[in-house]
């Protein structure tokens, strides 16, 4: 049997910035791919325009084991033959670096147009003829395969391009139509170094692994659904802008913007988020409640909407929606600790607005203020200009070719660690699906809505659908689903399993981590293991106790 790590095989996507609590303890901005072009690995992809040159997919053993390497090959004109990319920003030092290795032909060419070009004897591992005045290397990578790497400082252009050659400077050439040489893992980076290699397979932003606030230990990997935070007027993420809110209520309260992170720090009010807006409503001279209100209402529907902020101080707050009256959870005594509130409302008045009001003797800090359709709060999506803003959805995969060489088509065990904050609906998690491409068929350990489910289904048909223990809300849940025809178990949290035998399976061709067909586990999956054997049901309550 082989062992793959799985964050080795996953194809993670999403287009859009998203918040997480990093190791440190602060809710923070993932930053983009280190790797700005997108479909690293996937040459033939329309991402990479081909000159000249075609490309067979899969064709060889890649550096890291799996059957993920291209070939690139010529075709029988006389001229160069490549493949190229547009990606970066002129004026900045960037790295490109591609794995390389000889097929029939032994020499790479690498390029940033403009005059800026190496060559690569891929036979011998050494340099060829550099132009531009730029540095370059190649380091060797094991089973005949090269690192190339160049740094450049970009003039003219953002072209990245990978080429054949027949030697030190045969560029252009007559090709045959078959001969080529293999490529695999490119990487543009910003900066003068090539980091270790990281896979871009189209997402812009890579994947969330959170932590937790208090404890610093590690939740997982963070899978959610799309979401839009529609609060106009106020900026999480920018305190130099202080408008967006209007106050009423006791004349006597104050409302103001701390901007002055030392002041912040030694009051022990920034241990929450960097770089974020705080607000305070002051309240303590007062003798009723205050209220601040954004200022831009909220055009709403009759859709569920969730309302939240991080918040702390002394006495009594809550956050509510004006629905032709006013309302929310109730209200909440503060602590010295920020805690988010959440306040979840239906409504089908036009024009609403967000408020967070302070009893009399009360002292508010709040920040990271959210706006969502929801029964249920998601991370914090930032605000940091004058519109509503999306984070897009996590999408977590392992597709062909990354699939097959681990996964058995006639007998499995999957065991799962999660958490979801949102238990309650029917099929709302789904932590691991073995899927086909389409949803005729898949494997799935789910929840339906708060305990846990095996879930099996094959031929458009129910094969198998067992329920075990409970899920809720944050709460760390472990289950496992084994699987062979004709005998199916499940178990949550060390409880005995829930056996079903009469069933066939799916012919999966692809896992999805944490969502299916548009549901979303909404929480974290901290751990995840595939063994390739139905495993005994006393070992599925080992495995989840």
């Amino acid at each position: 049997m082989t062992n793959y790590a799985f964050q080795s095989l996953l194809d993670f996507t999403r287009t859009t910035s998203g918040t997480f609590v990093g190791s440190n303890g602060l809710i923070q901005n993932t930053p983009a791919s280190v790797n700005l072009l997108t479909y690293s690995q996937e040459f033939d992809n329309a991402a990479w325009t081909k000159t000249n040159a075609t490309i067979t997919a899969n064709a060889t053993t890649a550096p890291d084991g799996t059957l993920t390497a291209d070939k690139l090959v010529e075709n029988t004109v006389n001229t160069s033959h490549y493949v190229v990319q547009a990606a970066g920003t002129v004026g900045n030092t960037e790295t490109f670096s591609v794995y390389a290795k000889a097929a029939e032909r032994t020499w790479a060419y690498m390029s940033a147009g403009a005059g800026v070009s190496v060559y690569f004897d891929l036979q011998n591992g050494v340099q060829g003829t550099r132009t531009g005045g730029i540095s370059a290397s190649i380091s060797a990578a094991g089973n005949g395969w090269y690192r190339c790497s160049f740094t450049v400082t970009r003039a003219t252009n953002t072209n990245n391009i990978v080429a054949t050659a027949t030697s030190n400077g045969g560029l252009g050439y007559t090709g045959d139509g078959t001969s080529g040489i293999f490529v695999w893992g490119a990487q543009l980076q910003t900066g003068s170094t090539a980091t270790d290699y990281t896979r871009n397979n189209g997402g812009v932003y890579p994947a969330r692994f959170d932590y937790d606030p208090a404890t610093l230990q590690p939740k997982g990997i963070l899978i959610e659904e799309q979401r839009v935070n529609y609060l106009l007027g106020v900026r999480n993420f920018d305190p130099t802008v202080t408008t967006g809110w209007s106050t009423s209520g006791d004349a006597a309260a104050t409302f103001t913007v701390v901007t002055d992170t030392a002041a912040l720090a030694a009051a022990g009010l920034s241990g929450i988020c960097a770089n974020a807006q705080v607000y305070r409503l002051n309240n303590t001279a007062g003798t009723t409640n205050a209220f601040v209100r954004v200022t831009t209402a909220l055009t709403m529907s009759t859709d569920t909407w969730s309302f939240s902020a991080y918040v702390r101080g002394t006495g009594v707050c809550n956050i509510d929606v004006n629905a032709g009256t006013w309302t929310g959870a109730g209200s909440f005594a503060l602590s010295a600790n920020y805690t988010r509130r959440v306040s979840t409302s239906t409504t089908s008045v036009s024009t609403n607005q967000y408020r967070l009001w302070a009893t009399a003797g009360s002292d508010v800090y709040f920040i990271l203020m959210q706006a969502e359709i929801g029964a249920f709060a998601t991370s914090v999506i930032p605000i940091t200009g004058a519109s509503q803003v999306t984070r897009t959805a996590d999408q977590c995969t392992i597709t062909a070719p990354m699939f097959a060489p681990w996964y058995n088509q006639t007998q499995g065990t999957f065991v799962a660690t999660f958490d979801t904050f949102a238990a309650g609906g029917s099929f709302n998690i789904w932590v691991s699906a073995a899927t086909d491409s389409t949803p005729s068929g898949r494997i799935v350990i789910g929840g339906n809505p708060a305990s846990g489910r095996g879930f099996v289904f094959a031929s458009a048909a129910t094969q198998a659908d067992m329920l075990n223990g409970t899920i809720t809300n944050n709460a760390t849940i472990k289950s496992a689903l084994a699987f062979t025809t004709n005998d199916f178990a499940f178990s949550t949290n060390g409880l005995a399993p829930t056996v079903d035998t009469s069933g066939t399976l799916p012919t999966p061709d692809r896992l999805s981590l944490g969502q299916f067909n548009g549901t979303f586990i909404n929480g974290h999956i901290r751990f995840i293991q595939y063994y390739p054997v139905r495993l005994a049901d006393f070992q599925l309550q080992a495995l989840t106790a």
